[in-house]
Order: C-alpha cells, then structure tokens, then sequence
C-alpha cells in the first residue's frame, strides 16, 4: 500500500445508504436485504492519475489477499488524458496569441503615452531629467501593464481550474502548476513591449 494513497472505509451501512440517497431508496424495501459489500475508497495522488498508472495499481491491489475486485471507470481516465493533450496544444497555439498581443498592446499603449506626454517629456528635459530617467518611466509602466495582465489571466485559470474540479465527480484532481509564471511572464512582456515602444518612439 502507497503511503501517498488517500483510504476511506466504506461499510455495507454507508455504502447502502449512499445509493439510497442517489438512485432508488426503494430498493432496498424490495430486496429485503443489503446486498451491497464493505469496501474502500482509494484516491490516488496526481502523478498515479493516468491510464497506465492507474492499471499498474489495480494489478497491485488485485494482487493483494482479500481484494475481489477493483472497480474504477478507466475510460473516463482516458477520455480525460486525451482532452488534456488536445488542451495542451490549443494552451500552446493560445500562449503564442497572448504573447504576441501581450507585447503588441503594451508597445501600441507606451506610444500612445510618448505621443501624449510630448510636451511634459521635454519639460522634464530641460529641468534635467536624464534620456535614462525618461526611459525608465515607460518601461516602469509598460511592467506595470504587463504585471496587471499577467494576474487577471492567473486568476481566470485558476477560476477555470476551480470549476473544473467542482464538475469532476470521481474525485479527481485538476492542477494547475505555477500560476504566479504568468504574472512573472506578463511582467516580462510588459517590459519587452514598452523597451520597443520608446526605441522607437521616444526622442530624448
């Protein structure tokens, strides 16, 4: 047994009451007996929720004295896998897009700024604000826009993670990893964005 397994007893009392509650609490009136056994809930951690991982670990439980049956719905398993890798593609197609329009945005809004503020820039020239100084405050800014953009997308992939989990029945667990990237990488982009902006635009 993996210590990493989550193992829930289910009595024949629970197990009784539970398909009462969900399917046909007449039943059991008709039956005149329980015929449902003891058994145990097992959840399995992530890197165990895959098809042939999930086979590997009925073949060790089958094997085990006392264990009459294994029951879990493997095609769902792979109904979901095989989503999940079509998921991923169209996540890659999607993160390019966002790239592109990441920096697009940022470097059309940094040069809205530099054509806005062409007075104020050279009034700050003359009162000695340096090429440098000037520079850096588009580029402050361009982060800014990135870092912002960056945390909306966070928090709608964890809200869309969120969902997923409540709708998943069988108790599994959809992760999302490294959340806070995105916030790091919207940053970056926000700065690669505004660096173009004023290499261009800004005459100092």
């Amino acid at each position: 047994i993996d210590p990493r397994w989550g193992i829930t007893y289910i009595s024949r009392d629970s197990a009784a009451a539970t398909f009462a509650r969900e399917f046909d609490p007449e039943l059991f009136n008709i039956l005149k007996e329980n015929p449902l056994p003891a058994s145990f809930r097992i959840d399995l951690p992530a890197s165990q929720m895959q098809p042939d991982s999930a086979e590997l670990v009925v073949e060790s439980l089958l094997a085990l004295k006392g264990i009459d049956d294994v029951i879990y719905d493997r095609e769902l398993l792979e109904m979901v896998y095989s989503g999940m890798g079509k998921l991923a593609l169209w996540g890659l197609g999607g993160g390019l897009f966002a790239i592109i329009l990441s920096v697009g945005l940022t470097f059309n809004a940094i040069r809205l700024k530099i054509d806005g503020q062409h007075e104020s820039l050279h009034l700050m020239s003359l009162l000695s604000a340096t090429p440098g100084m000037l520079r850096a405050i588009f580029l402050v800014q361009g982060t800014i826009l990135g870092l912002v953009g960056g945390l909306l997308s966070s928090a709608l992939i964890l809200g869309v993670g969120a969902l997923i989990r409540v709708s998943m029945s069988n108790g599994m667990e959809i992760t999302v990893p490294h959340p806070y990237l995105l916030i790091i990488v919207g940053g970056v982009l926000g700065m690669l964005g505004a660096l173009l902006a004023v290499g261009r635009y800004l005459e100092v």
